[in-house]
């Protein structure tokens, strides 16, 4: 626990002063003197500059303490020669950071401390593909930064979410006995601020009451499932994270925009954090439909070479991330072999990469069977199974509570004299594009493969959408109810439930959008307290594979942080492209021996 709060410490220093230092740029490139925007957007944007660092100094070799060095040493020169809009932007988020009472500073201490800590502790609580390959995926990033043909030594290891690289950064390998997992419960910290935040708008008599404080406030519930698992360096939650935040911000820039504010900040980081949330999951494409329409108004403001920069940024900054992909796959986008551009010698077998593709495809439709017979079954093959399936989980509860707040807002619109129907007017114009992005995106996901893990962020974000305008209304009668302090203590007792749900609830071995359960203890360690649990230990088998030593786990899938080069089996031998594991791997024919691929038929009966 000690261990990750003071890896926070130095993360959020490390984020915050890049974040500040792209802030002052982007105001001097903007002339954006006065706006404000929410203080939780300093970190996030530095966490993207340093992400994008980091994946360029992969190219020439590991991320570790030499990694650390430099990006701290390019913070430290930038900020000296960059000082002065650097303290001006420094004091602007130091003013808009005071507390408006000081029992905010407490409730976010426990709830910082009790984020630590269910970091910290809890094996039980790892995520499956955090043994299977997100932990062997960041170790080879530590030692080695890339490896050519990655994906033929194990199929996984190709997908290389930009998540891996400040996960790497930030692991500590070179001062403690495993990879540090801190990243994920720092980022949900932030981003209960940000729901805090604007619950603490709907709550005060003082503010004017905004959609955009309805949705902030409305993310406090798929908020507890992400906090529910913060052992494992998984995917999935941030990407959730960044999908949540980037539709309030989009309503927040349309309010802004509506009553002619400047926007020019909260337009940059729009765009930055969309195309950073592609760059974690492939599943998140949707979000850049946000860009065209940002660069569209500026354009008919004559900002042509702002529009065009917005533009540029989404192939700019995919330009390392699509190499990566070359060199760990041979492909351009893992795993679609339809694009096939690159005659290298590590490229991937295309069989399977198709059959990596069926998995994916099939495995949210309906977990367990045969990819093959899922797809050739149709719609109507799996579609009844996962629907009985979905009804019985609590999402399908958030669903329809989302389905009657809009038709109850509607026929009290629809049924008020006309003068006020302007209200339901106004909602579904300002924020359509809002509306249509949230539904393309749960369509997306629905289509793609519907496991609501991979579309947890698109499928929140559109009941809180759909909730937002009732409760937005309800919201408004606030200043009448909420006398002098009553609003604050709604918000403690709320912030106090929260943070005791935040607390109890686990999802021991369970996938993101399983729900939550409750845990009676994490830990019987008392050292958890000081430093983070080891990942559990791993018993291996070594072998030969041509020229290179390969180690299988003896049972099951999964090599945690067993040294390199693990991987529970292959679907075809390969060999060593040179004398070191850094020169990568490729595909050939032959023998598999104790690596035989069909291993895996008999590993996945047993999940």
């Amino acid at each position: 626990m000690i261990s990750i709060l003071a890896a926070w410490v130095y993360i959020l220093a490390l984020c915050s002063l890049y974040g500040w230092l792209l802030l002052a740029g982007i105001r001097h490139f903007t002339l954006a003197k006065s706006e404000n925007v929410p203080l939780v957007l300093v970190p996030l944007l530095g966490l993207i500059t340093i992400s994008m660092i980091t994946i360029c100094l992969s190219f020439f070799g590991g991320i570790g303490f030499a990694a650390n060095g430099i990006i701290v040493g390019f913070a430290l020169l930038l900020g000296w020669v960059k000082r002065e809009p650097l303290i001006v932007e420094v004091r602007r988020s130091c003013e808009k950071a005071m507390p408006r009472h000081y029992l905010s500073i407490l409730l976010l201490a426990i709830l910082a401390a009790v984020l630590a800590f269910k970091s910290s502790v809890g094996r039980n609580l790892l995520h499956f593909d955090t043994g299977y390959y997100h932990a062997q995926s960041i170790e080879w990033i530590v030692q080695y930064g890339i490896a050519p043909g990655l994906g033929n030594l194990h199929t996984p290891l190709a997908y290389d979410s930009l998540w891996f690289q400040p996960c790497a950064l930030f692991s500590f390998t070179f001062l403690l006995h495993q990879p540090l997992h801190a990243l994920l419960g720092l980022m949900i910290f932030i981003a209960f601020c940000f729901a805090f935040a604007g619950l603490l708008d709907v709550l005060s008599p003082l503010i004017e009451i905004q959609l955009s404080s309805v949705v902030q406030a409305l993310l406090l519930v798929p908020l507890l499932e992400l906090a529910s698992n913060l052992s494992s360096p998984s995917t999935d939650e941030p990407t959730s994270i960044f999908i949540f935040l980037l539709f309030a911000l989009f309503c927040r820039y349309k309010e802004q925009e509506a009553i002619g504010y400047s926007t020019d900040i909260l337009q940059w980081s729009i765009v930055l954090l969309a195309i950073f949330a592609t760059l974690l999951k492939l599943s998140a494409l949707p979000v850049l439909l946000f860009i065209p329409f940002v660069a569209y108004r500026e354009f008919q403001r004559g900002h042509t070479w702002t529009a065009t920069t917005y533009i540029l940024l989404v192939p700019l900054l995919w330009l390392p991330k699509l190499i990566r992909t070359v060199i760990l796959s041979g492909y351009l986008i893992y795993p679609y072999p339809n694009i096939d551009l690159f005659p290298v010698d590590w490229k991937m077998p295309i069989a399977v990469v198709q059959d990596q593709k069926r998995f994916i495809e099939s495995w949210g439709r309906s977990p367990f069977s045969d990819p093959k017979e899922v797809l050739s079954q149709g719609f109507g093959g799996w579609f009844p199974n996962w629907f009985a399936n979905f009804i019985k989980g609590y999402a399908a509860v958030g669903l329809l509570f989302a389905l009657l707040s809009i038709l109850i807002f509607l026929a009290l619109q629809l049924s008020f004299r006309r003068g006020s129907r302007s209200v339901l007017k106004q909602t579904f114009e300002r924020y359509s594009v809002v509306y249509a992005v949230s539904f393309i995106g749960v369509a997306y996901w629905f289509s793609i493969s519907p496991m609501l893990r991979y579309g947890f962020g698109f499928f929140w974000t559109f009941v809180v959408m759909l909730s937002a305008p009732l409760l937005f209304q309800i919201g408004k009668y606030g200043p009448k109810v909420f006398r002098g302090d009553t609003g604050e203590k709604v918000l403690v007792a709320v912030a106090s439930l929260l943070i005791w749900l935040v607390l109890r609830s686990e999802s021991p071995q369970r996938a993101l959008g399983s729900g939550i359960v409750f845990s009676r203890f994490y830990t019987t360690d008392i050292r958890s307290l000081l430093w983070q649990e080891k990942y559990p230990f791993v018993e291996t088998l070594s072998a030969p594979m041509n020229n290179v030593v390969i180690y299988r786990p003896l049972q099951g899938e999964q090599c945690w942080d067993h040294p390199l080069p693990c991987t529970p089996y292959l679907y075809t031998p390969i060999e060593g492209r040179g004398t070191s594991l850094k020169d990568g791997f490729r595909a050939l024919s032959g023998d598999l021996g104790i690596f035989d691929a069909k291993r895996i038929l008999v590993e996945r009966g047993k999940r």
